[in-house]
């Protein structure tokens, strides 16, 4: 609240006449006026300049008014154009995100990679507003890739009983069509199991190569899945007995996200 005070005294203008005016004769008058100074309403939060499309977000708001009960804060974002990321462009908070935001913040998860700028609205209860918004870039999972490097008869992931068979994941990749990956993938890390689909016993149908003219053994007993984890998957193996195999490989980067699986049935035919 403020409180103005106006006193205006009556002056005669001419000399010759001032000299002649006692203090009695000029006239004054007062008047008081108080009034309000509605705030513009102010808000201001803090993301992290980079997440990963599996992260969740959870920040606070601080917003600023002379009535904070009065406020209410809409949520909404902009995103880099595919083709050029200088150009921001409004997009629907609703199909990129998974978020539960209101005044206080809140959290958020970005489904898709790309360059962000989250911004909030305060609005007060006379309708003056105010935006603010911060940047983030999201960056997506590593994406593993199975590459059949020997396929029988050129028909892709098919092989005969007893033949040597290649494959390998080194066509898995990080990047996105915005740049480069953050962190690059750790091949000594990854993961690959191979599942009879047919009955065969997969510790007797699936031999693979240690390099050294021995086998690789499996990091598990079980008679339906042969099992590497922390190996690469950059392998010469053999099926010995016909039927479907499917492989399901991983990858992680240097960060330690893991990529979602990656699924290919092999076919073995008979010899």
């Amino acid at each position: 609240m403020f409180k103005v005070d106006l006193e205006v005294t009556e002056e005669f203008g001419q000399p010759t006449i001032e000299k002649f005016v006692t203090p009695e004769d000029r006239r004054t008058n007062s008047i008081s006026k108080t009034f309000s100074v509605n705030w513009i309403p102010n808000i201001v939060f803090d993301i992290p300049d980079w997440a990963y499309t599996d992260d969740v977000l959870e920040f606070d708001t601080f917003l600023q008014d002379e009535r904070i009960d009065t406020l209410n804060v809409e949520w909404h974002i902009k995103r880099a154009d595919e083709t050029d990321p200088t150009i921001m462009v409004d997009d629907d908070i609703d199909l990129r995100a998974e978020y539960e935001l209101n005044n206080n913040g809140g959290t958020i998860r970005f489904i898709d990679s790309g360059y962000y700028e989250l911004l909030g609205t305060v609005t007060d209860e006379i309708g003056q507003s105010y935006t603010f918004s911060d940047s983030i870039r999201i960056y997506p999972l590593p994406t593993a890739v199975i590459t059949d490097d020997m396929a029988f008869r050129d028909i892709p992931f098919t092989t005969k009983e007893n033949r040597k068979y290649q494959l390998d994941g080194n066509s898995s990749f990080a990047n996105d069509y915005y740049g480069d990956e953050l962190h690059a993938i750790d091949h000594s890390k990854d993961y690959w199991e191979i599942i009879a689909l047919d009955g065969q016993n997969a510790q007797l149908s699936i031999r693979v190569s240690n390099g050294m003219g021995g086998s690789l053994l499996s990091d598990t007993a079980s008679p339906t899945q042969y099992t590497k984890s922390n190996n690469h998957l950059q392998e010469d193996l053999l099926f010995k007995h016909k039927g479907q195999y499917l492989i399901r490989y991983q990858v992680t980067n240097t960060y330690g996200k893991k990529s979602p699986f990656a699924e290919q049935v092999i076919t073995v035919v008979e010899d």
